[in-house]
This record gives C-alpha cells, structure tokens and sequence, in this order.
C-alpha cells in the first residue's frame, strides 16, 4: 500500500511539473509583443485551416455570444501527432484538456473500453514449447463479458486454444479448472470451477471448441473477496502440446458496500444535465462512480462521467451525474431523449479515512497498511434509465469549463510562468527543446 501510495504521488508530481512547464512556453508566447517567425507563424497557420483546427477566423455564434466550438478529440488527436510544438499549439491543447471538467468528459464509439467496461477480450497469449529457444507451439484467449462479481452472481469466461502454426483454433482437453483467493488471503485455493463445451449452462456452443468456465462465490465469504484466479491447466494432443496452464482473474465482492435503488430524477443545472441516481449506502467510506450516456433514439455516444465521493451510511441517499453542457453542442447533438448505461461504482476499501490524508501527511503520520483487498464493488443496476424528458440543444450551455481550480492552476502557472521568463527570457517562435 505504501509503495502504491508512493507511486500515485510521484505521478501527480510529475504531471504537475510537466504542466508548469509546458504553460510557461504558452503564456511568453501570449504575453509577448515580438514579432512571431514567419516559418513558425505559416506551420501553425497550415495546421489550423487545413486540419480545421478553430481559430479567430472560424468562431461560431450561440444565442447572440460567440462561443468556440472545436471538434474536442480530433483536434487533440491531430495536435498530438503534430512534430510542431510552440507556445501556440501547446497553449491550444491546455485549451482542449478544460474545455471541459474532469468528472464529465466526450465519449465516442471509438473508446471501446468506457463503451463495454466490463469486457475481457484477451490478446492470444503464446505457448512456447519446453527446452525450446522460444518456439511457439500455440496460443491462448480468454474473454468474458464481465469481469467483476458481487454477492453469489456467477464469474463466466470463455477459453479458447489456437494452432501457432496455422491459427486455428483446436480443441484443448482441460485437466484442471481451480479457484484462487486474491494475494493479501495468501492465494489459497477456495474453489472448483465447473467447465463444458456441450452447449450446456452458459455454454454458448456445443463442440466448437470454446470451453467455458463458471463458478459462483459464497456470499458473505471473506475468502471469496478481492481479486480471484481462475488457473485452468490444459493439453492439446492434436498439436503435442503438452500440459500447460492459463490464468483469468477477476474481482469478486461477496459482502457489497451498498445497492443502487433503480429510483433517478434529473434536471437541468446551469446548462448542464444532472441525472441523480438513488442509492443505499452500507458502508461509509470512499465511491467512486462512473456512467455513460447515450441518445436514445441514435444510440450515439455523449458523455462518460467520473466522480469520486464520500458518502456516509444511510438509505435513499443521491449521487449527481453531470453531464457537461457544451458536450451536447460540441458532439453534434439536436433534441431527443437520453439513455444512461453502464451506471457502475465502487467502494475504495483504503486503511485510512481519506478526508484527513493532508492532515496525516502534514503531520507525518505514517500511512498504513492494508490487509484487505481495496475494492468493494456495486451490483449493476438491474436496467439502463431513460430520460423522463425530451431535449434541446438550445436548453444546455455552450460554454467551456471555467471552475475554480482551473482558474487557480492557471494563475499558479502564471506566476510561475513569469518568473521564468524573468530568468531565462523566451521569444515567440521558441519551439519545445531548443
């Protein structure tokens, strides 16, 4: 736990550094009255009208107020790839990151693991033969259409043997199918998984050589929390493949921390949409919460929200969903009804309150360790939740983010922006590594 804590403060660290950096090239640029570098200047301009990046020229308009409106992911994605790094376009893509905020971000049906978060569809994984110089004699793919388990709901995965040399699948002859407690209960086996391909239980095919594989944890069973392993243990005559052994692990929560009610509302709340979902909470402690919406009628993807939360125990309590305004203007949507799926959460089971990490650490108390495993998860919501109501683009707001802590990371910057160029002195056509 240490070592992970660790970890997470390095990386906020570097990712706060990075930013200092990066925004004190963006803000010489703007603060600078040198004339620009035409090579530099012609770049940016390329780059802006014939990737249709928005520029002065390219403002739109929304009842009466002008308002950019970029196209958010392909313009990041072309400002990523582009070699071209001045003040500008870095400036640009600091632009795109708060456009909007950090719990309510664009989805497209190109985000394949936010669209279907519970999917495991492995990479086939090599079987290299014995006393070989790393000879492949076959390969192995797992997948399973969930990879979380709560109370006695079952854990369902699909495996599946290939010929190295012809890709093809054959068929594996299962030796042993075992249950595994997650590492802080010492790995123990708690367990027999049930196998078959005879199109049986949760088989979907008799004989096509897909076996599958289920087991159902014990409710209430501490030993059967965390994150479980299903090692199977396999030959493949056809191919001489002798017996090797294929590991799927998933997580399993026996004892939840709290249950969503099916009840919502919504509303709409200074031109964003809340959707409240209503939920009994057993646990006191650290959610996190994580949804996506789609439109109804189009199934087009908007929003994937994200947001942490301590929540006390108690029942009926609500967790608001927002779903940023300008998301539904910059997206493309018109009027229609809203769909919510993927509604999902879970419990952070740390050693610790939370609330009082920056008094531990001001205090340099220690952070303890932790015995358990450190996820309680939510049973699904039994259906998706549509909209009461229908919508109009013309009832969200077109307007990008400006919340407190942007307003305040950027007057940081700036400060430290400035001292920067009080010590070291840029010019506007400075480009990133000169």
């Amino acid at each position: 736990m240490k070592k992970y804590l660790s970890n997470q403060k390095i990386l906020i660290g570097i990712g706060s550094v990075s930013g200092f950096i990066i925004l004190a090239f963006i803000l010489f640029f703007l603060g600078s009255n040198k004339k620009e570098h035409l090579a530099v200047r012609l770049e940016e301009e390329k780059l802006l009208n014939t990737r249709g990046i928005p520029h002065d020229s390219s403002i739109v308009s929304w009842d009466g107020s002008k308002v950019w409106r970029p196209n958010f992911l392909e313009t990041e994605k072309v400002l990523q790839k582009s070699e071209l790094a001045t003040p500008k376009i870095l400036f640009m893509e600091y632009q795109l990151e708060y456009r909007y905020p950090s719990d309510s971000r664009p989805l497209t049906k190109k985000m394949a693991d936010l669209l279907d978060p519970f999917k495991i569809n492995q990479e086939k994984v090599p079987i290299f033969k014995p006393d070989s110089n790393g000879e492949i004699q076959g390969y192995f793919s797992w997948f399973s259409s969930l990879y979380m388990v709560t109370e006695d709901k079952p854990a369902v995965a699909w495996l599946q043997v290939f010929d190295a040399k012809t890709d093809k699948p054959v068929r594996a002859r299962i030796l042993s199918a075992e249950i595994q407690s997650d590492l802080v209960f010492g790995e123990k086996p708690v367990g027999v998984a049930d196998y078959n391909d005879s199109g049986a239980g949760y088989d979907l095919e008799a004989n096509d050589g897909i076996y599958t594989f289920s087991w159902i944890p014990r409710k209430g069973e501490k030993l059967h929390w965390g994150e479980l392993t299903m090692k199977v243990r396999f030959d493949a005559p056809s191919i001489k493949l002798k017996e090797t052994e294929a590991s799927f692990t998933f997580n399993s929560t026996p004892i939840i921390p709290a249950k969503f009610t099916g009840n919502y509302r919504e509303s709409i709340e200074n031109g964003s949409l809340l959707i409240g979902a209503e939920i009994d909470i057993y646990k006191p402690g650290q959610y996190i919460f994580e949804a996506n919406l789609f439109d109804k009628e189009t199934g087009t993807p908007y929003h994937w929200v994200y947001m942490r939360k301590y929540l006390e125990k108690g029942t009926s309590q609500r967790i608001d969903l927002p779903f940023f305004g300008a998301i539904f203007h910059d997206r493309g949507f018109e009027e229609g009804r809203f769909i919510l799926r993927n509604l999902r959460g879970h419990r952070m089971n740390l050693p610790y309150d939370p609330r009082k990490l920056n008094e531990m650490v001001s205090k340099g108390i220690e952070i303890p360790d932790t015995f358990e495993p450190l996820q309680e998860w939510i049973p699904l919501p039994e259906e998706p939740y549509i909209t009461l109501n229908r919508y109009d683009v013309a009832q969200f707001s077109p307007l990008e983010y400006q919340g407190s802590d942007k307003k305040e990371r950027l007057r940081v910057l700036q400060d430290y922006a400035a001292a920067w160029e009080k010590a070291h002195g840029a010019s506007t056509d400075t480009v990133m590594g000169d």
